[in-house]
């Protein structure tokens, strides 16, 4: 179960999976044996004989991609493929962005502050995107019919086994159901809440100890006097990372409101049938009373305090700003736990799912497609991979437990006649050499690495950068999808037409050496995955490189980067890292 929970519940049986893949009518008594097609577009039943129910619920999960459909409809705007990214690894438990790239990009650096908070921002962000009514209302959709699929097939096999004389079941699908959810909603949203607060912590106390530095920082006059120093832009910041308190307080929760024996399950919502737009309304006003009322809580615990203070001890008007902040890290402090007893992050779930001693290895394929230079030089190289790859790792909970397992399957390209830089051909191979005996097992059919000239020289040749701005230019690797075919909608036949693509990707993108494990293959692990979404943040940078989600902070640099006539982009292409 989510967060690593063993659950107490019976099982499912092995010996039922047979009917749970075969249609109702070879096995179920009447009336289940009857049950017509699920319903498709604009309610109408798709045939008159049911399928198996694994397929009526792979139908219902299916419509799970639409919650996310705003953002990836717009995966090439400015926030889009970002809010696409970090959604994904928030929805399985990932850390939005790993501990090795905050610290390697310095975020919690003074002059990097903007980005730091930016960057805490989107996951908010993220999660005031999930509790908007039309999002929880599709959730809610989908569960719910997922819990009554399978609430109609136990009761469809508890039938016949008494009408075999047989005694019923003790398993329930639908308990099982609703456990996974509790415990996965649970767990999305400590592992959020507890990235979020962390950093936040971290971020206020590093310029509160500033703004007390600074008012500590005034001449002494005598033994009873002395000037204050006020730090107006500390405050700011100070100020900012307490309105993300309250967001982050109100945002990132569990939602279940209407979801059956999960949540608040509102008289109204008994109702499954009534539109969407109607249920809808019901969870947005019990959404507004939840905030409204966690509001008010705040805003009266902060004002006891400062009439409080103004009874006890006041100061003068010139520092009672200073004094109202004050006030107010002491309300959030009162109300909010995690301020005062941070907690801890959980094991990401590929991470545990790795740690199965059954699991022998996992990783990529990779490609030298490079092939000039001395073996020194190669061998120089691979030591600079080694030590980027690795550098991912750090502080990535049971860590130490799976990195023996990471592997990379080398292949020389010129033992395959590819020549010097060729993607296309190296595709091809690929595809061939997954479908062999010989295909090492673990490693992932779906993407493939390869190392071309560019990625060498990123890794012997950086131009010097600022140093805010160094860990976005390090040694990268070319990754490769293994599915992608080129586009084509002229195709006569529908259906052998292929998938349109955006302009300009062509199934390859590049990636930094320190996100291969613990973004890349661990969101292929969980099967989301989506290269045209790396490819449209990689296009973002000046060299085309994925670095990770990104801010707007980060990319108005880029837009100014990209700007400057024989600057930091033109020395990159010296050197064969431009686009």
């Amino acid at each position: 179960m989510p967060g690593n929970v063993k659950t107490e519940l019976p099982l499912f049986p092995p010996t039922e999976m047979a009917h749970f893949a075969e249609p109702y009518k070879k096995w179920a008594p009447e009336p289940y044996s009857q049950l017509p097609g699920p319903p498709g577009p604009f309610g109408v039943m798709v045939g008159d004989e049911s399928p198996p129910p694994i397929i009526r619920i792979m139908h219902i999960m299916s419509m799970f991609d639409d919650i996310f459909e705003e953002a990836s409809t717009h995966v090439m705007s400015d926030k889009g493929a970002d809010m696409v990214e970090r959604s994904f690894k928030i929805w399985f438990g990932i850390a939005p962005v790993s501990e090795a790239r905050w610290k390697a990009k310095r975020l919690n650096e003074e002059s990097n502050i903007e980005e730091a908070l930016a960057t805490i921002q989107v996951v908010i962000d993220v999660f005031d995107y999930l509790r908007k009514p039309a999002v929880q209302g599709q959730l809610r959709h989908v569960y719910n019919k997922i819990w009554a699929e399978f609430n109609v097939f136990q009761d469809a096999c508890k039938a016949l086994h008494t009408q075999r004389g047989e005694p019923v079941p003790d398993w329930s699908l639908t308990k099982l159901w609703e456990e996974y959810n509790k415990l996965h909603f649970e767990f999305i949203f400590n592992q959020s809440r507890t990235w979020t607060f962390q950093r936040l912590n971290i971020l206020y106390g590093n310029w509160k100890s500033r703004f007390i530095a600074k008012c500590m920082s005034g001449p002494v006059i005598d033994a009873t006097q002395a000037i204050i120093i006020i730090d107006r832009y500390a405050m700011m910041i100070m100020t900012k990372i307490c309105d993300m308190y309250v967001q982050a307080d109100l945002y990132i929760h569990e939602r279940t409101d209407g979801f059956i024996k999960l949540g608040h399950y509102h008289p109204s919502f008994a109702a499954v049938n009534a539109p969407k737009a109607e249920l809808d309304g019901v969870y947005a006003a019990i959404e507004d009373q939840r905030v409204s009322a966690v509001r008010a809580t705040m805003q009266k615990v902060f004002d006891d305090r400062v009439a409080q203070r103004h009874r006890v001890m006041p100061f003068p008007d010139f520092i009672e700003a200073r004094c109202l902040l004050v006030d107010r890290e002491w309300t959030h402090k009162k109300l909010q736990s995690e301020l005062e007893n941070p907690l801890e992050m959980g094991m990401e779930p590929w991470v545990r799912e790795l740690m199965d001693e059954k699991v022998e290895r996992f990783g990529f394929v990779i490609y030298r497609l490079s092939y000039e230079g001395s073996d020194e030089e190669w061998k120089d190289f691979l030591g600079k991979l080694e030590d980027g790859l690795g550098s991912g790792w750090e502080d990535i909970i049971g860590a130490d437990n799976i990195r023996g397992k990471a592997m990379l399957h080398w292949i020389d390209g010129r033992e395959k006649d590819i020549t010097e830089g060729d993607l296309v051909a190296a595709r091809n191979s690929f595809n061939t050499f997954k479908e062999t005996p010989d295909f090492p097992t673990g490693l992932s059919k779906t993407i493939f690495l390869a190392i071309t000239l560019q990625s060498r020289k990123s890794f012997l040749s950086v131009p010097p950068t600022p140093v805010d701005q160094q860990e976005d230019y390090r040694g990268l690797l070319q990754a490769v999808s293994a599915g992608f075919t080129a586009s084509n909608d002229t195709t006569p036949d529908p259906a052998q037409r292929t998938k349109p693509y955006t302009k300009g990707y062509d199934g390859t993108f590049k990636i930094i050496d320190q996100l291969i494990w613990t973004d890349l293959f661990a969101m292929s692990f969980q099967a989301v995955q989506n290269p045209e979404t790396y490819w449209a943040l990689a296009a973002q940078h000046p060299w085309g490189v994925y670095v990770g989600p990104t801010t707007g902070v980060r990319r108005r640099i880029w837009r100014e980067m990209n700007g400057l006539v024989g600057g930091l982009v033109q020395a990159g292409r010296a050197v064969g890292l431009g686009r």
